[in-house]
């Protein structure tokens, strides 16, 4: 009789229990407590930052684009180098190599072009719906594995292997790497906040 009883009273526990376990599994994603405040620090206004794009394709040829965003009386300013590598041309004589390997071109935009939105930062959302749980944090930093590019900052990217850095000091955002490979490209983004 005891042997029922204790049977009996395992499998109500068992039944009471599993319900929880599966609505917990499923609507509910326990955030990293850090998480709100990593949101806070970047989704603030910065009148100054620096947006660094560095593509390394498969033959190891690397080129990067730089624009540093100045906001002044409401002003903004974009100055830019952008990198571009030569390519051979092919004519009647033969092949016309180009003088350098890359055409590097600088300058500062325009206000029309300078106010354009890819100049804004994106609005990331640190969030374990568009961050792996396996996260590594150190006081000044933290770095994991992106499982969505559109949740966490809004771009519509078919990429992979995509991961992140951020760095920050106290309160204070100090960068933001995103790494990730594109088309057999590896893209390296980097937002550093001054």
């Amino acid at each position: 009789m005891k042997r029922i009883i204790i049977t009996l009273f395992l499998i109500l526990s068992i039944i009471i229990c599993l319900p929880a376990c599966e609505d917990n599994k499923n609507n509910t994603v326990v955030e990293n407590p850090k998480f709100e405040s990593y949101n806070a620090m970047l989704n603030q206004e910065f009148s100054n930052y620096t947006i660094e794009i560095t593509t390394t394709s498969a033959n190891k040829h690397v080129v990067s684009e730089k624009y540093t965003v100045t906001t002044k009386n409401g002003s903004r300013s974009v100055a830019y180098r952008i990198e571009e590598l030569n390519s051979l041309a092919v004519t009647e004589n033969g092949i016309v190599v180009p003088n350098s390997y890359k055409t590097v071109t600088e300058g500062v935009y325009d206000s029309v072009s300078s106010a354009s939105k890819k100049y804004d930062l994106p609005s990331f959302n640190f969030s374990h719906k568009c961050l792996s749980k396996d996260g590594i944090s150190i006081p000044s930093s933290y770095s994991t594995a992106i499982t969505s590019i559109e949740r966490f900052m809004g771009l519509k990217l078919d990429v992979t292997n995509a991961s992140l850095e951020f760095n920050f000091e106290g309160n204070n955002a100090k960068s933001l790497i995103i790494s990730y490979t594109d088309a057999g490209n590896t893209v390296v983004l980097t937002y550093t906040f001054n």
